[in-house]
């Protein structure tokens, strides 16, 4: 149907971007203002410029005062550790700063943020809390197969704001070369499949990470297809059920509820900055650990939070450079040899 509703891609807690568009820095749908942090230091790539952070349900989003162009956003599943440490600063000296380790496309980037009112411990307190509660909540926004949590005395365990608006039985998965026989729950986050023989053998699907929902010709007939997005792997789940008719209904209802929640999206990510304990992390007393900040030459962007030894893939393969002799690995893009050696 050229007239599907077509979701567009969930990115924002699932990647890490660098000095996006103003629509890319609004909050979306669904997404809500945890917490605003004024007089905070993007540390690592921008030493001394003053800026603001928000944290949100799904990212945390760094901008400066000055030019709002120059900008981050930090996906929460992006965030591999969160630490408090102490750095010397340029701008404040020595001071706690709030580092994050985060992986993004296989490369690893770490962020330091600083904030210059140093009375306030929100920037220690509610990060951290707030990606707990993001990290425990992922059933909302993600696929999850065989499950073992999903049902409960035969029935779904529902969510906290779930509600289960249908159940079909007689629907088969096709995912295996016979199929197999189960059951549909529909409710306004998830569609639901579970094995009537084996109720393990479940898949939990939010409307968050599907793409479109059709009808396409199969091997077993006319099949349901939803189509997963691209940070889903973009895998295509197929289902079916007699008579046609029974599932014609189902693709309209769910199509409707699939359209009704990117409109009013709920991410499950449950938490009030009231609830934060005021207390401070402790910084480590490990003097190894500090961190000298000196501000980056105008070299790549990404390669300025890129951890050391983590900005590819994997360890990149040598190549021979003409001004050392020597056979070296390769710089991240738009970085020089001579830029590595510079010492000011």
């Amino acid at each position: 149907d050229p007239t599907a509703f077509v979701a567009t891609e969930p990115w924002r807690d699932k990647e890490v971007r660098f000095d996006v568009a103003p629509k890319h820095i609004t909050l979306a749908p669904g997404e809500v203002a945890i917490d605003v942090l004024d007089e905070v230091e993007d540390t690592k790539g921008n030493n001394g410029v003053h800026g603001m952070l928000q944290v949100t349900n799904l990212r945390l989003i760094w901008t400066s005062k000055k030019r709002s162009s120059v900008n981050l956003s930090v996906g929460l599943n992006t965030i591999l550790n969160i630490q408090v440490k102490v750095i010397n600063s340029k701008l404040k000296g020595r001071v706690q700063a709030l580092w994050l380790l985060c992986r993004y496309r296989q490369s690893k980037f770490q962020f330091i943020f600083t904030h210059l009112l140093t009375e306030s411990p929100r920037l220690f307190t509610t990060i951290p809390a707030v990606h707990r509660a993001y990290l425990s909540s992922t059933i909302y926004r993600d696929v999850k197969i065989r499950s073992t949590s999903l049902l409960a005395t035969g029935s779904i365990v529902p969510l906290a704001g779930e509600e289960v608006y249908d159940t079909v039985d007689g629907v088969w998965n096709l995912s295996g070369e016979k199929g197999e026989l189960g059951n549909f729950v529909v409710t306004n986050i998830r569609l639901i499949w579970y094995s009537e023989l084996n109720p393990q053998f479940n898949v939990s699907c939010p409307y968050n990470m599907m793409a479109t929902i059709s009808t396409r010709n199969s091997k077993f007939g006319k099949a349901l297809v939803l189509k997963l997005c691209k940070l889903a792997g973009g895998l295509n789940l197929g289902f079916r059920c007699d008579p046609e008719t029974k599932m014609a209904k189902v693709q309209r209802r769910l199509q409707r509820l699939h359209r009704v929640f990117h409109h009013t999206p709920v991410f499950g990510v449950d938490f009030a900055v009231e609830a934060v304990q005021p207390a401070v992390a402790a910084p480590s007393n490990d003097f190894d650990d500090d961190i000298e900040i000196v501000q980056p030459q105008k070299t790549d962007l990404m390669a300025t939070y890129f951890v050391d030894g983590a900005g590819g893939s994997a360890d990149k393969a040598p190549v021979y450079s003409k001004v050392l002799g020597l056979a070296v690995e390769q710089p991240p893009d738009g970085v020089t040899l001579q830029q590595l050696w510079k010492v000011d």
